[in-house]
């Protein structure tokens, strides 16, 4: 059974790639924690660090549905603790309603 996560592009804190270069992890910020999504396809990491503006690029924050093989573990590190937990195949990115429409009408 898979779980899911929202949050959305402006709480990315780090896109890492290593040296699996098929697989990219995700920090994001949700309820008050640092979540690390693990073996992303790599391909996924590097658009979202993009819709995050890691590349000087200023996007509009979009909501990010991620789909996580459990519910997070928690781990402790050297500010305090962080969670953990795996890909589990689905992500969405999706513009908010009132953007969307706000689009629509400017076309």
């Amino acid at each position: 059974m898979a779980f899911y996560i929202t949050t959305d592009t402006e709480n990315i804190a780090k896109v890492e790639f290593k040296s699996n270069p098929d697989r990219s992890n995700l920090a994001v910020g949700w309820n008050g924690n640092t979540l690390l999504i693990t073996d992303l396809p790599a391909g996924i990491g590097a658009a979202l660090a993009t819709l995050a503006g890691f590349g000087g690029i200023g996007l509009p924050a979009k909501e990010l549905y991620i789909e996580i093989d459990r519910n997070p573990a928690t781990f402790p590190s050297g500010r305090g603790t962080y969670l953990e937990a795996a890909y589990a195949g689905r992500i969405e990115i999706r513009n908010p309603i009132g953007v969307e429409r706000e689009v629509m009408a400017s076309r």
